[in-house]
């Protein structure tokens, strides 16, 4: 499921802003979020890609906002079907190790969280970072 329908779904709709952009190479707004999600998304991408990426986002986080990622790592049940998939039907992705994300997000400057096991099949982990900034004057663009 999208998560637009998702998020239609529960409801939510009036909370959460969707960016038609290509966060790799397109300007993206001057404001700052309280959550940016990354689901099912860095295993398409080399560990260099996936490092600037998390540097890129980790800058549009507010004071205390926090960066989700939630992806499949190597190891876990499943985990050798989908590695194999990836080498099938991308060019450069991987199942990225756990202290990998976890140091992709200490170098953006995020404060990492303990990961979260989510019970799936193949096994997919909940890494965050927070950003522990505190803040440097009103950003205009925020609503709380």
């Amino acid at each position: 499921m999208s998560t637009r329908r998702a998020v239609s779904a529960a409801g939510l709709v009036g909370q959460f802003t969707f960016l038609p952009a290509n966060v790799f190479h397109d300007p993206l707004p001057e404001c700052s979020y309280d959550l940016i999600v990354l689901g099912q998304f860095c295993h398409l991408f080399d560990a260099a890609t996936c490092a600037d990426l998390i540097s890129r986002l980790s800058q549009l986080l507010n004071p205390g906002g926090q960066l989700a990622i939630m992806d499949g790592v190597p190891g876990r049940p499943g985990a050798a079907v989908y590695e194999l998939s990836l080498y099938l039907r991308t060019k450069e992705g991987a199942l990225h190790p756990l202290a990998e994300y976890e140091r992709w997000l200490r170098d953006a400057g995020l404060t990492t969280k303990t990961p979260v096991d989510i019970n799936a099949e193949p096994a997919i982990m909940l890494i965050t970072g927070d950003n522990q900034n505190t803040p440097t004057g009103g950003n205009p663009h925020r609503t709380r």
